[in-house]
């Protein structure tokens, strides 16, 4: 009867995780093309020969993109080979989206499930992941990551590498050990190959995974060191691309300042902190500090990784360093913001367990789960952030209500359209005949002025000769 009550736990456990990915998903589904997705798709057009041509243009964009624009080089290049099936019908882009997300998850998944592989309690490590994952998907709506095709393209597959090439030097033991490296350094490939966050957060939490590894083993581990120097190697060849030091010139016009750039980072990555603890982020981190307390009978943090640990906190600080070099001022977009709070994530989540498995070692409380629920249940009522807050709440109404099916209707009439259009006119479009914006998502844009970048890449890509939709 216990084992029943048991399985029956761990299912309920993984299917409420299923249940808000599945949410998450299904508002995915109604995401449409816009932006930059235009540049890259006039970028790509036109004729070729067969598949080999093609991916022969891929890679020269890839090159120039690197000499001229930014060294994401893995990017520029999935991109630029992913975006034809994209823009061949509505569906593909759809499909697209939701896959990507899918995948995200499974590499989340794959993360947890490494990363807790020695706790004995299956409960435990389902928790864990379902802490995870209301973390990415309930409180922030992160609609440039989840409902853009080149915000997927550009962070979802880089922080999908990293997290899989992370694993896999996690588990760095026993048989196929070869087959971890190389598939470890594939991953450092396309991860390091993404956008300057990706590069700093795969580093520095590689280096203290390969730290505390050979602090414990006293000696210089051969496997893992190979994989951090060449993790950095491709992260070297990213940061230090022309092209970064190009678009780096047409965002500031004061160049390279480190001073300030670090300055911005403490400030920046101290608003993430802030906005993640504004939300009920802090009952998370007491669902894990019980997770770490209840796993000390399989599980025993050691004081070098409690030192590790401790000194991690200074990585999302690390991860938003980049960010705030390359702009020059203080700005944050939602994209990269998203990293960076998966880097709060990982460290402060972390942390908390931490803290829970020491607590244990030293009091050992019988009624520590009533304690434990006591204290989540207060902080939810003080920080007066309730379930109703929740991105998730908002996607089910939204659901119900048709908003997301509605806008995806209106964006697909407004791109009929400009199909329909003769080559070459100049289409104005009226204020109430464009999809309105709605809340916590990616919406399409397009100004009353043709020469905005986005007004003309669409003209192109319609064959018009301009594009405006007229204000109110």
């Amino acid at each position: 009867m216990e084992d029943k009550k048991r399985i029956g736990l761990i299912v309920a456990i993984y299917l409420i995780a299923i249940i808000l990915i599945g949410i998450l998903l299904k508002v995915s589904s109604f995401t449409i093309r816009a932006g930059d997705d235009y540049q890259m798709i006039n970028v790509m057009n036109g004729h070729y020969a067969n598949a080999w041509d093609y991916f022969c243009r891929c890679i020269k964009y890839t090159v120039e993109s690197w000499r001229n624009w930014q060294g994401t080089y893995s990017v520029m290049f999935i991109s630029a080979n992913v975006i034809k099936f994209d823009f061949t019908s509505y569906e593909n882009h759809r499909f697209l989206i939701v896959a990507s997300n899918a995948l995200l998850f499974l590499s989340v998944l794959l993360f947890v499930r490494t990363v807790t592989k020695n706790i004995g309690s299956e409960i435990i490590r389902g928790i864990i992941f379902l802490v995870a994952i209301c973390s990415l998907v309930t409180f922030n709506p992160y609609s440039e990551i989840y409902y853009w095709y080149t915000g997927t393209v550009a962070y979802i597959y880089p922080l999908m590498a990293v997290l899989i090439g992370l694993a896999l030097v996690i588990s760095l033991e026993g048989k196929g050990q070869v087959l971890r490296i190389i598939l470890a350094l594939f991953c450092g490939l396309i991860g390091m190959g993404g956008i300057l966050v990706h590069v700093a957060l795969g580093c520095s939490v590689l280096l203290c995974i390969v730290a505390y590894r050979m602090i414990k083993c006293k000696s210089f581990l051969i496997k893992e060191g190979i994989v951090l120097i060449l993790w950095i190697v491709f992260g070297l060849v990213n940061a230090l691309a022309p092209g970064n030091f190009v678009r780096n010139a047409t965002a500031t016009s004061e160049g390279l300042n480190l001073y300030k750039a670090l300055l911005n980072s403490v400030y920046m990555t101290d608003c993430r902190f802030q906005t993640l603890f504004n939300t009920g982020f802090v009952v998370l981190l007491v669902v894990l500090f019980a997770c770490g307390y209840y796993a000390l009978d399989s599980v025993k943090i050691d004081k070098t990784y409690v030192i590790c640990s401790a000194l991690a906190i200074v990585i999302p600080f690390i991860v938003t360093f980049p960010v705030m070099l390359g702009y020059g001022r203080r700005n944050m977009p939602e994209r990269c913001a998203f990293i960076v709070d998966v880097s709060i994530i990982l460290v402060i989540f972390n942390l908390a367990f931490v803290l829970g498995n020491i607590f244990a070692q030293y009091y050992a409380i019988k009624s520590m789960h009533i304690i434990i629920l006591s204290i989540g249940l207060m902080i939810s009522v003080v920080d007066g952030y309730g379930i109703s807050n929740t991105q998730t709440i908002e996607m089910l109404t939204g659901l119900d209500e048709h908003t997301y099916s509605d806008y995806y209707d209106a964006c697909i009439d407004f791109y009929n359209i400009l199909e329909e259009a003769e080559d070459g006119a100049d289409v104005e479009i009226a204020n109430e005949r464009f999809p309105q914006p709605i809340s916590n998502f990616y919406n399409l844009e397009v100004l009353d002025y043709p020469d905005y970048w986005i007004n003309a890449h669409m003209a192109n890509y319609y064959d018009l000769n301009s594009l405006v939709v007229l204000p109110e």
